[in-house]
Parts: structure tokens; C-alpha cells; sequence
């Protein structure tokens, strides 16, 4: 058939459709136009492959994409990378092959890189890692690691150590009374009350939303009972649904942030305690019992200082940890991405003999 129609002189031109625009096939489809009557021996090539725009499960030509192609068919003029105007030798002599991409060259689309500026840019990505990294090396050396003469040493060792029940070192509070639908409809962004629930669920709303007495303005240690049993520290004005419950410190020897790290590192006792009920609970009996270490109860001074510092040094290795978690996350992938641009760039000048300057 390709022979017949091209020795005849009837083939006037082939369009190359994209994919998955007719229902029933997601193939890509070919229009050829035949004519009786063309006065020259050249056939038009037309790569409108990527002309259409995507409709929930097909592709669909826009009105605009059958213009742009109507009007590289009226004219007949060869158009970079989407016409071309093929001689009936040429074709023959490429077996009659009447694939457009054979004739009509694609368009080079990777991305020019300048070597110089791509390792310049990988530099300072490694930098950023690198400092962040250091800090928290310099935290746990002064934390002292395995070293025997260390800062945990000087600050614990020989301390005397209180256990006191949660329930008697903090004055425990409780949330309001308020439903997930309530929440949603008095939610607004940027709202200053937090109120939380369980999980990851919270809604910010008014202070006159909420009944005064419910609202908790002192530092708190929240806890999350229902579903994710989890210890959340709290700053600001907050309240949360009734079946919580909170903890603020009454007492100026106790630093409510160092109970808050402590009931933290034993997240998983109380998790592990919950797990006993169908949903995941645990109650205000479990918490309040817990007991707490309390340094140098003797001297409410030279404890808060002890409570004070584990709190300096546990806020800046979390600090940094999160901080070294989210910069790993966001530029790992950069330096990744460009670690491949830097191979593709010096694996195209090695083979292809190019002067390393710029290269695709």
C-alpha cells in the first residue's frame, strides 16, 4: 500500500495524532491525506503528536491544536520539529518508511547544564548538610557521649534522685466539651486558640468561642489518650475535647518542658499500656501514678538548674535534628537530581569528545 500511494503521487500528508484520543483505543492514530490532483512529488510530514490536552481518563484535541495543524497543512512550510515536506526520492530511497518521526526531527528537550554553576549548587547543598550535621556533633560532645568525664557526668552523676507520682508533682486539667462537627464549623486559619483532639486532628477558633474556664494559658504537657496515645508540649492558649486531659506545673522547682521530655522518652510504656483496650486508651489513673525523676530534691534550686539544662540541651538537639530531617529531605532529592545531571553532563563530554564547558 505504501508503494502503491506513493508511486501514484496521491499521498499528500501524514499527521501523527496523540494517544487515547477515540474512545474505545488508546493507540496513537495516523490520518493520511490522499489526493487526485498534486501538481508536485513532495508529501508533508506532521508530528502533532503532542498537541492535546488531557480530559479525566482521554486526550483531546482543542480547537486551537486542529488550527495550529490546519494551518502547517495550508501552508506547506516546514515548521522545526512539527512539519516537513518530504520528497517522493527520499522517501524511496528510506524504503518507503512513512513514520513521521523518520522524517520530521523531535525536538531536543533535555536540559543545557553549565557545569560550572550545577557544582557550584552541589557544593553548597553539601555545606548545608554538613553544618547542620556538625552541630549536632558538637551537642553530643559536650553531652559528653561515651567519654567518662563528660557533661552528663558532671551534671548527674552523684545526684540524688525523688520519684514523684505525675498526679502529685503536676496540677493535671481538664479540656471542654465540644464535638469534631462544632470544631469544624468555629475553625478559622490563623485563629489564636488551638484546640486539639485526638491524633493529628486540630481546629484553630476565637477565645469567646470557648468557655474561659476551659481555656489553658500556662505552658502544658498534653495527652493524647484516645487512638494515638502520644505527649504533646504546649505553649500558647490552647483547650482540647473533654476525654483529654493536660498538665501544668504550680510548683517554681519543677520545669513542666523537663516532664514533658521524660513522659516522651516513655511514649511507648503508656502506648504499650493502651494497647490493652480494643481502641488503643489509656486513663488519668495511668498518668497520674506515673512517677517522675526529681534531681536534687533537697534543693529546688540546684534542681530547676539540672531540669533547666537537660531542657537547653534535649530543645537544641531537637531543634536540630528536625531541622537536619526536613534538609535531608528537601535537599537529598536536590543533590540527587543533581548528582544525575552531573553524571549525564561529564558521561556525554567523555564519549561524545565535547570541551567540558556546556553540554546537554
Amino acid at each position: 500500500m505504501k508503494l502503491f500511494w506513493n508511486d501514484d503521487g496521491c499521498l499528500s500528508a501524514y499527521i501523527s495524532l496523540a494517544p487515547n484520543l477515540f474512545f474505545g483505543t488508546s493507540i496513537s492514530v495516523n490520518i493520511l491525506v490522499l489526493s487526485k490532483h498534486k501538481i508536485d512529488t513532495t508529501t508533508q510530514f506532521i508530528n502533532a503528536s503532542g498537541l492535546f490536552k488531557k480530559v479525566i481518563n482521554n486526550n483531546e484535541l482543542s480547537a486551537e491544536h486542529i488550527e495550529q495543524i490546519m494551518q502547517a497543512f495550508d501552508s506547506k512550510e516546514n515548521i522545526d520539529h512539527f512539519a516537513e515536506s518530504v520528497d517522493y526520492d527520499a522517501i524511496a530511497k528510506n524504503d518507503y518508511n512513512l513514520s513521521v518521526s523518520s522524517y520530521v526531527e523531535a525536538k531536543d528537550t533535555r536540559e543545557v547544564i553549565d557545569i560550572t554553576k550545577l557544582n557550584a549548587e552541589l557544593k553548597t547543598t553539601v555545606a548545608k548538610i554538613d553544618k547542620l550535621r556538625a552541630k549536632i556533633d558538637a551537642i553530643v560532645a559536650e553531652i559528653g557521649g561515651t567519654s567518662t568525664t563528660g557533661f552528663m557526668d558532671k551534671l548527674l552523676v552523684g545526684v540524688d534522685v525523688g520519684w514523684m507520682p505525675l498526679g502529685k508533682a503536676l496540677h493535671r486539667t481538664k479540656g471542654t466539651k465540644i464535638t469534631a462537627g462544632r470544631m469544624k464549623e468555629l475553625h478559622k486559619e490563623g485563629a489564636p486558640l488551638k484546640i486539639f483532639t485526638g491524633g493529628k486532628t486540630v481546629a484553630f477558633v476565637d477565645i469567646e468561642d470557648i468557655p474561659e474556664k476551659d481555656i489553658n494559658k500556662k505552658p502544658s504537657i498534653i495527652v493524647k489518650s484516645r487512638g494515638v496515645i502520644e505527649f504533646e508540649y504546649y505553649d500558647k492558649p490552647f483547650s482540647h475535647k473533654n476525654e483529654m486531659w493536660s498538665y501544668n506545673s504550680d510548683r517554681e522547682s519543677i520545669n513542666i518542658k523537663y516532664v514533658y521530655y521524660f513522659l516522651k522518652a516513655n511514649e511507648f510504656y503508656f502506648q504499650k499500656l493502651g494497647s490493652r483496650m480494643q481502641m488503643p486508651q489509656i486513663a488519668t489513673p495511668d498518668t497520674d501514678k506515673f512517677k517522675i525523676p526529681i534531681p536534687r530534691p533537697d534543693s529546688p534550686k540546684k534542681s530547676l538548674e539540672i531540669q533547666a539544662e537537660i531542657v537547653r540541651v534535649l530543645d537544641a538537639l531537637t531543634a536540630l535534628t528536625v531541622a537536619l530531617t526536613v534538609e535531608l529531605n528537601v535537599e537529598l532529592n536536590v543533590e540527587l537530581n543533581a548528582r544525575n545531571k552531573q553524571y549525564n553532563f561529564y558521561s556525554n563530554s567523555l564519549l561524545n569528545f565535547q570541551k567540558p564547558e556546556m553540554a546537554v
